[in-house]
C-alpha cells in the first residue's frame, strides 16, 4: 500500500541522490524538479542547459540586497516545514 510516509521517503531519496549532481540543497532540488515535472532527464537536459538564467527564475539566486531587506528569505521551505505539508505540490495534507 502506498502512504503518503512511503511517497515523502521516496521523494526525499530522490532528491538526496540528486543533490550530488547539480550540487544544490534539498528546497532548489525540489523547485527544479517541479519545473521539468519531475521528470530526470529533462531535469538535466535542461538545467544544465541554461542554469544562470533558470537559477533566477527559479528563485534559487536572487540580487544579495533583497536578503538585506527580508533576511527570512533564507529559511527553508523543506528543512522548516512543520505543518503537513505536501513537499511536491504544497497542497494541505490536513484537510
Amino acid at each position: 500500500m502506498l502512504t503518503m510516509d512511503l511517497v515523502r521517503q521516496q521523494v526525499i531519496k530522490k532528491m538526496e541522490n540528486l543533490q550530488e549532481l547539480f550540487e544544490m540543497d534539498m528546497d532548489e532540488m525540489l523547485k527544479i524538479a517541479k519545473k521539468f515535472l519531475w521528470n530526470e532527464e529533462h531535469m538535466q537536459n535542461g538545467w544544465f542547459g541554461d542554469m544562470d538564467k533558470l537559477k533566477f527564475t527559479l528563485g534559487i539566486e536572487f540580487d544579495e540586497r533583497i536578503n538585506q531587506r527580508l533576511p527570512h528569505t533564507k529559511f527553508s521551505a523543506a528543512k522548516f516545514n512543520k505543518q503537513e505539508e505536501c513537499i511536491i505540490c504544497c497542497e494541505d495534507l490536513t484537510s
